[in-house]
């Protein structure tokens, strides 16, 4: 349930509405579920290891000129299938190329814009803009950074100069 407060509200409680609904129903940060997973799997899992397979997360923090954090939760059902497997997945980096966009005439265009191996805390925060390549595909999509996209597609084979 959200209830909007005021911005000076904010600012006292230093977390978001919904920040504050996650924690009431009882859902993990990522570093609380970092240390429940630590205990389970044996080894030992950081909190910005797990933060690529979370799919929620909220605002924390000082809330002016963008200095608010991600925090991501976790809900126990969430925790419980997660292995040590897809931790290392997602800390493992990937081959993908990253969407950009260059002013043309009158308007943005979508370009490729980079070509490289991306973290799984990159590809997280990129969200959309990363597309992922195979490794065998690499050469082909680094000639084409530059090239103009057509608008909403994402295959790079239909890039353009």
């Amino acid at each position: 349930m959200y209830i909007p407060t005021p911005r000076e509200q904010y600012y006292e409680q230093g977390k978001s509405n919904s920040f504050l609904v996650a924690q009431a129903e009882g859902k993990l940060t990522a570093g609380q579920a970092a240390r429940v997973l630590s205990r389970r799997l044996g080894v030992p899992v950081k909190a910005q290891d797990i933060e690529p397979l979370a799919v929620e997360f909220h605002h924390a923090g000082a809330f002016g000129g963008g200095k608010a954090k991600r925090v991501y939760f976790f809900t126990q059902e969430e925790l419980a299938h997660i292995t040590l497997e897809d931790i290392e997945r997602a800390k493992s980096p990937r081959w993908g190329w990253k969407l950009g966009f260059q002013k043309n005439v009158r308007r943005w265009v979508p370009i490729i814009e980079e070509v490289r191996q991306f973290s799984g805390s990159e590809i997280k925060r990129l969200g959309d803009k990363f597309h992922p390549i195979q490794d065998d595909e690499v050469p082909a999509v680094k000639e084409r950074i530059g090239w103009q996209l057509p608008p909403y597609c994402s295959d790079w084979r239909k890039a353009q100069r």
